[in-house]
């Protein structure tokens, strides 16, 4: 019911949206709303009345959107409503504990905030939160917040005054970071136009990097899922753009496109470490047993070895290295090995997986308090290291309450004046700029909110968004942000190099308009529809690189590719000729010029390119293959013959190879010779029928070649 009535206002179907929201609110026994919702039906209907009798009304657009955002807003209560009164699980418990025992409201909040920080004497900043253990309470205040934000579906505006007003009290950044968490997962949940007002806000105020960080991606969400929406309120709609529209914000709005795109591959890493990398590890004698650093491995150590462990670790080297091209990127290489870490008590607790990490985590306190963990130690070292976002901290900390004291020695020591080292090892570099610290925020946020909605508990409870696809891009407001310019391309590239040819298009399709004569952008744009097979766009794209540089050879052969694959043989020889002009020596052009006069029944010419191929070809064998055909399509049987010969017996034959050879004795009426070469064909092929297949692709030709009709019904018996 839900669906359909917000279907009917995004229609801006208002008065069939009033019965159905009458209907939901009879539904779900909430008179209180169904009062509501007949009070709007009233004034809408008083609305149309004087619209019938054509009387003038200025204000009839603003009541009509001011109606229309009311209908969405209750639609969205009762929905919560009907979804969580009498449901199960984690939100369901919370919506209907904070009915019979509210939590404190802002109001409370706010005196709890100001004891705090009177009775600690001390305001609460970024820095001083992880090393003073007296701001134990500020935790349960950001979990009080934190659930008080998440289970109301609608702020009233006295309630984002007060709700706001917090952050003038002495508020410390970790406290924020955790409450925008929190109204990013409720908006998500459910939208509320004064969640997203105070995401816009908080951006625009706190000059933390953390808070701004998280508060962006809220904001960017946001106008993802609720585009539309956002646009019925006036305030919402002007303070995003202006702010969507600086010039800081701009990058920050590229990387957080480019952090979800590469979520993409986090579920591939984690196929390759489970059926690639950790199998030949495991497999491969001299890695499973040796104490040694894999990177300290020589190839030539293991030259007496079984060379097919040589091979596994050339094969784990490359993968290896491609996975640290892709963490270089900012992709997730580590999300499969603490995955399994994620079952400890804390992770129950739902803003726990928003916590920026820090040791004064009453949890953590205690853990490092009794490990008597050195401050310059390994294991410090690592949980501040940029390349583990907070979540996967929290859980190496967790990790070690398991480990005997004894066993912890080596993590515990003291390195002091070896950090510059370690840290290089971490992947921590000891000097990081402005920008470079700003992507690791983002990241390691990302990589959080990735963890979030995928390895809670009561993950099914919330809309995955990372099985959306996230295309920012798709938006009205974010679309002229994100395609424009040089970080445009830089995108869209990394689109293409990724496979996604459809989303790639997108954005190439909008550069070339604003580059139309960058050749390179244009060659790719041509390239991605291509390799969409959509031919004709391609070729229509590619002209516009041939008319910019007609010479260049690279456009002429894809040009020449997109009307072979569209059966258009003779502009492909065209294009393939133009091609060979500029680049005569590329034997793969001279192939391609050979099949399309095959192809055209141009035998003589064509053989004249495949023996140019034998001749300097390093893999003579294609080249035979084809020769060997065209002496056949041409009557020249013996030539024929002496050419599958040498496929044969110098090199693999394939199931084609033997079933040829036995086309040029079935024309001949050497039936004998062509069940031989057919029976091997036939013993290649997996089952016969898959023989029969290819068998019947020639069938024309052999009739063509004088072969009569029974002698091919007869064939498969005489087999």
């Amino acid at each position: 019911m839900y669906t359909e009535i917000i279907k009917l206002l995004n229609q801006r179907r208002l008065k069939e949206g009033f019965v159905q929201l009458k209907a939901y609110a009879e539904k779900v026994n909430n008179w209180n709303i169904l009062s509501t919702v007949e009070t709007l039906q009233t004034n809408y209907d008083y609305m149309l009345k004087y619209a019938a009798e054509g009387q003038e009304d200025p204000s009839r657009q603003t009541l009509f959107i001011d109606l229309l955002r009311k209908a969405f807003e209750l639609a969205d209560c009762l929905y919560l409503e009907s979804k969580y009164k009498d449901g199960y699980g984690y939100m369901a418990d919370l919506y209907r504990l904070n009915k019979t025992r509210p939590i404190a409201s802002f109001a409370e909040l706010n005196e709890e905030l100001t004891l705090l920080n009177t009775q600690e004497g001390i305001q609460v900043t970024e820095e001083n939160i992880h090393h003073h253990e007296s701001f134990k309470p500020h935790f349960e205040l950001a979990n009080k917040l934190f659930k008080k934000t998440l289970v109301e579906p609608q702020w009233t505006e006295a309630e984002y005054q007060k709700a706001y007003s917090l952050t003038h009290k002495g508020m410390s950044y970790f406290d924020i970071e955790v409450w925008i968490s929190a109204m990013t997962i409720s908006c998500l949940n459910c939208f509320d136009s004064r969640k997203f007002y105070c995401l816009l806000n908080l951006y625009q105020d706190i000059k933390s990097p953390s808070v701004r960080a998280r508060a962006l991606v809220g904001i960017v969400l946001n106008i993802y899922y609720y585009s539309d929406r956002i646009k019925l309120y006036e305030n919402c709609s002007l303070v995003s753009k202006l702010l969507l529209n600086n010039d800081e914000v701009i990058p920050q709005l590229h990387l957080i496109q480019q952090l979800f795109l590469l979520t993409r591959e986090t579920e591939k890493i984690d196929k390759k470490m489970r059926e690639e990398i950790i199998p030949q590890m495991m497999k491969n004698p001299y890695l499973k047993h040796s104490d040694k650093k894999f990177e300290e491995i020589e190839l030539k150590e293991l030259e007496e070895d079984n060379p097919e462990w040589e091979q596994d670790l050339s094969k784990m080297t490359e993968q290896i290295q491609e996975l640290g091209e892709l963490q270089r990127e900012g992709a997730d290489t580590y999300m499969s090995t603490f995955a399994m870490l994620k079952h400890y008590p804390f992770f129950r607790e739902m803003s726990h997986w928003f916590y920026p990490f820090t040791t004064s985590e009453p949890t953590v306190n205690k853990i490092f308090t009794e490990k008597e963990i050195n401050e310059h130690s390994i294991l410090n070292m690592m949980l501040n290291s940029p390349a583990f976002c907070s979540s996967d901290k929290y859980s190496f900390c967790l990790a070690l309450d398991e480990i005997p004291l004894q066993q912890m020695s080596a993590m515990k020591e003291s390195v002091q004046g070896k950090e510059d080292i370690l840290n290089e090892q971490l992947g921590a570099p000891t000097q990081l700029s402005e920008e470079e610290n700003l992507k690791i925020i983002y990241r390691q946020y990302v990589h959080d909110l990735y963890r979030f909605c995928k390895l809670w508990p009561s993950r099914k409870e919330l809309n995955d968004i990372f099985k959306d696809p996230l295309r920012l891009w798709q938006t009205t407001e974010l679309h002229e942000l994100i395609v424009k310019g040089k970080q445009g391309i830089e995108l869209a590239n990394n689109l293409l190099s990724k496979g996604y040819y459809e989303e790639a298009n997108d954005l190439f399709t909008d550069l070339i308009k604003e580059y139309p004569l960058d050749t390179e952008l244009i060659q790719k744009a041509g390239f991605v529809l291509q390799k969409l097979k959509r031919y004709q766009e391609a070729i229509h794209v590619y002209d516009l690189g041939y008319i910019l540089k007609p010479q260049d050879s690279w456009t002429l052969k894809h040009i020449a590719h997109c009307y072979k694959k569209m059966h258009d043989e003779e502009k492909a020889l065209k294009f393939f000729q133009l091609a060979s002009e500029q680049d005569s020596d590329n034997l793969n052009i001279t192939l391609q010029i050979g099949q399309c006069l095959a192809s055209l029944e141009r035998y003589d010419e064509a053989l004249k390119s495949f023996f140019k191929i034998e001749y300097l070809g390093k893999t003579p064998e294609n080249a035979r293959r084809a020769i060997a055909w065209c002496y056949f399509m041409t009557g020249k049987y013996d030539d024929a013959t002496r050419f599958y010969n040498k496929i044969i017996n110098e090199s693999t034959p394939t199931i084609n190879d033997w079933i040829n050879m036995g086309h040029v004795f079935l024309v001949q009426g050497k039936m004998k010779d062509a069940l031989a070469y057919y029976s091997k064909a036939s013993s290649c092929c997996t089952t016969h029928d898959e023989f029969l297949k290819i068998f019947a692709q020639d069938v024309q030709i052999l009739k063509g070649a004088g072969v009569d009709d029974t002698t091919l019904y007869i064939l498969h018996d005489l087999m």
